[in-house]
Order: structure tokens, then C-alpha cells, then sequence
């Protein structure tokens, strides 16, 4: 673990009031373990380095996602609450909301929420030297592929987006600009 990752590590863990032991009593198949009433997470010291980054990584997720909310998380995305006056998509919200709700505010939700959480510190974590122990940990874990896919699609996404945009911004402004023109170039008859 290169150092400036290990040092962001701590100051997070520091930010949130968190205790972390490295520890050998902890069972071969357990990676770590969040003890929210003490503030403290257990990682297993019998584990590679990578896997502590990413273990630590998901407690952190635990602990902000579900234990530690300061405004309560609403069980869906805003747009599936409108209430829609077509009833074809009136129908479809509901059941993409419970869906959401389903999926979400299980347990297995849970855990991939905290998944997709420590996967996009990782992905962060990559700027400063932690790629090798991302390599290492995918190859190790390749059913969590898919999800450094989403997180690589989601960053890429966000780089493009606002050059995107202001090229769009553009184009309707000289559309705009044409279409004002239009009554002043009339051929008179």
C-alpha cells in the first residue's frame, strides 16, 4: 500500500470518528467487520493489502450509508414519486420504485451498496498510487468487475459531460439565433 493511500485512509477514518484494528481472530472467509457502537473496524491481518483497502473502503460505505445518516435517505429516486397524470408511466414508477425498494433496503442491497461505495473510493484511490492493488484485488474478485465497470463508466461519464453540454448549449443558441433570423429574410412576393 503506497503510502499517500494509507495516509487518506487514516484521515478518512480520523473524519468519521473510527477506530481500525488489524486483526488475526477473525474467521478465514470474514474480511472485516464494522462494530458501529465502538467506532471501531476490524480488518483481518491475514489478508493481502488490497483486500484491507477494499475491506476498509466497504466498512466506511457501511457506516455512512447505514449507520451514520445526517438527513434520512429516501427509499427512491425523486422522479418515481412525481405523480404522473399518464397512467402507462404512472404504473411503471410504482414498479420501478418498489423495485428500488426491493433491491435496495435488503440486506443484499446493503452490501452492495457498500460495495459500490468502496469501489468508487478505490477508483479514487487509483490517482494516488493504489491502481496496482486494484489490478490485484479485480483479478483476485472478478465477479466485482461489473461493478468497477459502472463506477469507470459513471467517472468517464462525468469527465464528458460538461464539454458535452456546452457543445449542445452551442448548437441550440446558433438554432436560436437562425430562427430569429428567419422573419427578418423574407422574400417579399
Amino acid at each position: 500500500m503506497k503510502f499517500t493511500t494509507k495516509n487518506i485512509l487514516r484521515e478518512t477514518a480520523k473524519q468519521l470518528c473510527l477506530k481500525v484494528r488489524f486483526v488475526d481472530y477473525l474467521l478465514e472467509n470474514v474480511y472485516g467487520k464494522l462494530l458501529p457502537r465502538e467506532r471501531r473496524i476490524l480488518i483481518n491481518a491475514n489478508k493481502p493489502r488490497y483486500e484491507h483497502v477494499y475491506t476498509l473502503l466497504h466498512e466506511f460505505g457501511h457506516y455512512l450509508l447505514h449507520f451514520k445518516q445526517i438527513k434520512p435517505r429516501r427509499l427512491s429516486p425523486w422522479y418515481l414519486n412525481i405523480n404522473w397524470k399518464i397512467e402507462a408511466v404512472a404504473d411503471i414508477a410504482a414498479k420501478v420504485r418498489r423495485g428500488v425498494r426491493l433491491a435496495f433496503h435488503s440486506e443484499k442491497g446493503k452490501e452492495w451498496e457498500a460495495d459500490l461505495w468502496a469501489m468508487c473510493g478505490f477508483v479514487y484511490l487509483k490517482k494516488f498510487g493504489a491502481s496496482t492493488d486494484l489490478a490485484a484485488f479485480l483479478k483476485r474478485h472478478p465477479e466485482k468487475r461489473w461493478i468497477y465497470r459502472l463506477v469507470a463508466t459513471t467517472g468517464v461519464y462525468t469527465e464528458i459531460k460538461k464539454p458535452i453540454s456546452a457543445g449542445f448549449k452551442l448548437v441550440c443558441k446558433t438554432w436560436r439565433g437562425l430562427l430569429d433570423l428567419l422573419p427578418r429574410l423574407s422574400i417579399p412576393s
